[in-house]
Parts: structure tokens; sequence; C-alpha cells
């Protein structure tokens, strides 16, 4: 199935390919060539806003299907996760959610949550790109780009690994229902962020984990934190992303296994 996209000044196309375990997403550039989600999206766009950055859905709301971005795979599609089977140990299955999630999930392009950074607490980041929550009602696909606001974020503790949640909304419907921060969303949705907040706390339960642990006495912080760790990811993401072998032996060992050099 072929999608073609026209986005900002970025045109793109995905393509699906493969069923079950090997289902593929791509990302396409005009030409046609696979390209990278996590790479070739510019994080922003010269027009926006200080507030405003380019994301990549991966999970549309309402939908159980747990695909995600795959980084140890060349130009680094989207997949569906799996997990071993509860009854049978030996068998691997597709990863569904137990519950929808409440909300467009996704990632920010040119981000990583680097496992080579402590936080002051000693934890370290789940080396994914960084995670965003698009709570617009507009629908969304798997792979689509989309400009946003971002409102606030709060800090996940996911099986003892930094696990940031930015918290947005598109651009368009920001403008249309005024929604400025996280104030807004309240009014415009109530009682969201706490539902939010509970989905992440205990989803991992179903499949027999701990609950998570949402860090800082579960507190949501305001668009200015969140900007600061945009900017910490994308900073992480470049010294991830320079061709050029670093010093760090274990940095080196990401670069390869993320198929960056």
């Amino acid at each position: 199935m072929l999608l073609r996209r026209n986005f900002l000044k970025f045109f793109y196309s995905t393509v699906e390919q493969g069923v079950n375990f090997e289902k593929r997403i791509f990302l396409l550039n005009k030409e046609g060539k696979k390209i990278s989600f996590w790479n070739d999206i510019p994080l922003k766009e010269s027009s926006f806003s200080k507030d405003e950055f380019n994301i990549c859905i991966e999970i549309p709301q309402h939908r159980i299907a747990k695909l995600e971005l795959t980084k140890e795979e060349e130009y680094h599609p989207i997949k569906q996760d799996t997990r071993k089977n509860k009854f049978n140990k030996s068998e691997t299955e597709l990863r569904y959610y137990a519950q929808f999630p409440l909300f467009n999930y996704g990632f920010f392009p040119q981000t990583w949550e680097s496992s080579l950074e402590k936080t002051p607490e000693g934890f370290l980041g789940d080396d994914d790109p960084l995670d965003i929550l698009e709570l617009g009602d507009m629908n969304k696909e798997p792979g689509q780009i989309l400009k946003v606001k971002v409102l606030g974020c709060f800090c996940l503790i996911d099986q003892g690994e930094v696990d940031w949640k930015i918290l947005s909304i598109n651009s368009t419907e920001a403008e249309k229902k005024n929604i400025q921060n996280l104030k807004d969303i309240e009014r415009v949705y109530g009682g969201r962020l706490d539902a939010i907040k509970h989905w992440f706390k205990y989803i991992k339960t179903y499949d027999g984990k701990k609950a998570n642990v949402i860090h800082y006495n579960e507190k949501i912080f305001d668009h200015e934190k969140a900007l600061e760790i945009i900017h910490e990811t994308h900073n992480y993401w470049k010294q991830l992303s320079n061709q050029t072998p670093a010093n760090n032996q274990e940095l080196n060992e990401k670069k390869k296994k993320f198929h960056f050099i």
C-alpha cells in the first residue's frame, strides 16, 4: 500500500511491505527511495514557532496494535512489537495493548533518550527517540508526519528507565480550539491528563510486569520544561548521528547497532 502525502516543505510517501511479523512501514523520499523516519525528517522547519515541531505517529488513538520505530533495522521502519506468549513461552506473538491509548502515540524525529546519560537520581534513558502524545481529535495514520504545538511533559520511569512523555496537540486544532497551554487542555478535555497518567502507570501490568512510576510526584511540567527535554535529546541525537567515530566506545557501538555508521 502506497500512501502519498505532502507535508509543508517535506514531501514523502509511506509504503507497507510484508505481513504479520514481517510487516514494515517505510518512509520514501520524492524519488521513491527509502529514507529514515528517525533521521531524515527535520525536527523543526524555519517557519515554525518556538514551541512547534514535527512528529511522527506510530500508534493512532483508539488502536491497540503496538507499533514502533525499529532502531536496529536499516532505514528505521515502523513495525509491530512482539512479546512471548503468556501460556507458551517458546512462542512469540504480535503485541497488542490491553487498553486503547487516549492519544496519538509517536516520537520526535532527530531525538534520542540516551542510555549513556544518567539523571541525578541515577536513571538512564531508554535508547529510543523522544515520545510524543498528541491529544487532538483528527484521525491519524501510522507513519504520518504532522506539526504539533508542545504543551508540557511528565517523566515516566518505565521498568527502571527514564521515558519522558511530551504532551502536545496538532497546530491546526490548537488554533481552532484556542489551546495555548495545559489549562486549555483541561478546559477542552476535562480529566484527560489524569486519565493519561493512569494509563501509563498500569498498562504494563496486563503483561505481568510491575506498574510504572511517574517521577517527581507525578508532576506535569509546563512547555518550558518540555522544550528543555526536546533540545537535550536533539543534542544526544546529534552525537549519535555524527558520522565520525567518537572517543566513547559505548557510543560507537550504539552508532553501529542503530545503523548510523
